[in-house]
């Protein structure tokens, strides 16, 4: 892969994009400000669920760093150019 995941972050960090595949189009990001009850009944009902097991272990593990910056990792990962996002996510 020419573009793995560090490649992107360290580029992000310089603000550069890619420039060597074309961009078919762009679409505009709309960030929706969801309350913690409005993500769990989405991932709910998208029929995923709550395992309790692992969330106390990765609370253990991360703690206060879960709960302070996910928000503005989500919104960085969102906010990049849709081709990014493409490539990226695939």
């Amino acid at each position: 892969m020419k573009y793995d995941n560090g490649t992107l972050s360290k580029m992000y960090d310089r603000k550069e994009v890619i420039t060597d595949y074309e961009c078919i189009e762009e679409l505009p990001f709309t960030w929706e400000d969801l309350s913690k009850d409005e993500i769990k009944s989405r991932i709910v009902a998208a029929g995923n669920t709550y395992n309790t097991e692992l969330a106390a272990h990765m609370a253990k593990l991360f703690g206060a760093q879960m709960k302070n910056g996910i928000t503005d990792k989500i919104k960085n990962i969102l906010s990049l150019p849709k081709r990014i996002l493409d490539k990226v996510l695939g």
